[in-house]
């Protein structure tokens, strides 16, 4: 039986070039979003390929290579699977399966890959919404009610200007400033059961919370009114 080989010619450089880089930035994120990963591409690792016999050649006898460049490259199926396939004219083929959890699609040098779409798990919220805190009032963001006996955190007011957020029956506050932790980033925040200034609190401001019932809780405030009575607009969420 006559024996083919296909002999490797020189190796170009398998390329990773990131196309696009999907940022996730979120500050509440109360449904589950779909996300890629990042796109690259992949050459064909062989710039030229030969095709010859190998068998033991009686005396007198040669035989001459067949060599091709890189003519061309497709997705095929094969045993089932994508397979991506770099096709070298009559010296033949090289292919390897597309890459588990991507799609490709073929281009001029080789392959253009990415991730396929999927829905990024959220973490299941145990309440959520808008609520205005009265100054001296306790607000429960286990309930989103105004709750003394139950409640985070009081809007404590020593005198007209002298104002605090202070954690109220065990619960522990983190200050995360201008922008939304979610709850990952609220779970590794340093707590305290130190209040907080007024003075440290603006509109925009976000509040991380460990309530009282040991949730994770983050709120943003939406307002703050300096009227009589004196109280903060904020929405929140808290998670199980």
């Amino acid at each position: 039986m006559t024996k083919l080989r296909l002999h490797f010619g020189k190796l170009t450089t398998l390329k990773a070039m990131v196309l696009g880089m999907a940022t996730v930035a979120g500050l509440t994120v109360l449904a589950a979003e779909p996300v890629r990963a990042q796109a690259y591409t992949m050459d064909c690792p062989l710039e030229w390929a030969n095709r010859t016999i190998t068998d033991r050649l009686p005396s007198d006898w040669w035989t001459t290579p067949i060599g091709e460049r890189l003519s061309g490259t497709r997705v095929g199926r094969i045993g089932g699977q994508n397979a991506l396939i770099c096709e070298y004219g009559a010296a033949g083929t090289i292919q390897r399966y597309e890459p588990e959890g991507e799609d490709c699609t073929a281009n001029n040098r080789g392959f253009a890959c990415q991730g396929r779409a999927v829905v990024r798990a959220t973490p299941p919220v145990h309440s959520t919404g808008g609520v205005e805190v009265p100054g001296t009032y306790v607000i429960d963001l286990d309930s989103g009610r105004l709750d003394t006996a139950r409640g985070d955190v009081w809007l404590q007011a020593v005198t007209a200007s002298e104002r605090y957020m202070t954690p109220r029956n065990g619960a522990q506050i983190s200050n995360a400033r201008n922008r939304g932790r979610g709850k990952d980033g609220c779970a590794s925040a340093g707590y305290s059961s130190n209040r907080l200034p007024m003075s440290r609190v603006n509109v925009g401001s976000w509040i991380c919370v460990r309530t009282s019932e040991g949730r994770i809780s983050e709120f943003r405030v939406n307002e703050i009114r300096r009227g009589s009575p004196y109280s903060l607009v904020l929405g929140y969420t808290t998670w199980n």
